[in-house]
């Protein structure tokens, strides 16, 4: 919220009408990108005071010190992560028919896209949500709520959040269940080498390796939509 209208206020500031506003964040790849590392920034920031004024510090919600053994977790995690994402489309499909498990996920970015503009969306999409969703969701939230929960609530609770967060409330689109569905499995996994490792880097890996996969399927070698 703070970055879009810190970004509106600047097309005002230059003249933009609210049209010429709305057209500009949809249609420029470099505005898109920049609002996403300003949002992670700000995000960061908050984050930062966060954990000043609870004593906390970066080590303590899980970035330690990477080690390769953690990439070798990450690709393990993805392997479950496929394994729960099969046998759940398998289900929903059979008991749930109703949700649309093709629906495409609304990413705001021209798939069309080749180039230089493909580094830009390759940042926006695959490595700044994996290193800010894992340190807000299993590095703070995790951290706050395994104080005072089971490892097994607070996989549901932290979880059902992310699976809601993808839900694309924004827009006249359906609510996209299938990248909640998708996101909550993701999470579990998440929330497991999370809890096991006593480190963030693995989930911010497995993260970032299954964004990189979606990513090269949609926009490098645009074989299908997500």
């Amino acid at each position: 919220i703070i970055a879009i209208n810190g970004f509106a206020i600047y097309g005002l500031a230059s003249g933009m009408n609210e049209s010429e506003i709305r057209t500009w964040f949809s249609s420029s790849l470099e505005i898109l990108a920049s609002l996403m590392l300003t949002t992670v920034i700000i995000g960061l920031m908050l984050i930062k005071l966060y954990l000043e004024l609870t004593k906390l510090n970066w080590k303590s919600i899980g970035l330690n010190r990477l080690k390769l053994i953690h990439l070798g977790q990450a690709l393990i995690g993805y392997g479950w992560y496929i394994i729960l994402f099969l046998i759940s489309t398998v289900l929903v499909s059979e008991f749930i028919p109703q949700i649309n498990l093709n629906q495409e996920q609304q990413l705001g970015f021209d798939k069309s896209a080749t180039g230089p503009a493909l580094l830009l969306i390759g940042l926006s999409l695959v490595v700044l949500p994996a290193i800010y969703e894992e340190i807000l969701m299993r590095g703070v939230l995790y951290t706050k709520l395994r104080k005072n929960l089971s490892f097994i609530a607070t996989t549901l609770v932290v979880s059902l959040l992310f699976g809601a967060a993808h839900l694309e409330w924004i827009g006249d689109n359906p609510l996209n269940f299938a990248a909640a569905l998708d996101t909550f499995l993701l999470s579990i996994v998440l929330v497991y080498l999370r809890e096991h490792s006593k480190s963030l880097w693995p989930a911010i890996l497995l993260h970032g390796i299954k964004n990189l996969i979606a990513f090269s399927i949609v926009f490098v070698f645009k074989l299908v939509s997500f």
